[in-house]
């Protein structure tokens, strides 16, 4: 995809935050919700923060709020995949049952 460029008051070009170019390894992607995150690659994770070239070999810092932010997209997770298997599924069988009754 073409970066999104717009024209600044002094004439010069600026490419968007969301596509300037990521470290080595990283890639990003937006959720259903249309939030966008970013994907490490080589070690397999997900974040929510841009990552940085200086944090990008893994060495950068582990902020609270990052960690917090981690930690509650963990428990998102698996509140909805807990959910998931809470919700029937309608079988054709049930579905006729259904019908049925109410006339």
């Amino acid at each position: 995809p073409t970066p999104e460029v717009s024209a600044s008051p002094t004439g010069a070009t600026t490419t968007s935050p969301e596509e300037e170019e990521l470290p080595p390894n990283w890639s990003s992607a937006r959720d259903q919700q249309g939030r966008l995150f970013y994907i490490d690659h080589a070690n397999h994770r997900t974040q929510w923060e841009r990552p940085t070239r200086e944090g990008a070999d893994g060495s950068g810092s582990n902020s609270d709020e990052s960690r917090r932010r981690r930690q509650l997209d963990v428990r998102y997770r698996s509140m909805r995949r807990n959910l998931r298997q809470l919700t029937p599924t309608p079988t054709p069988a049930t579905a006729t049952a259904a019908t049925a009754s109410t006339t």
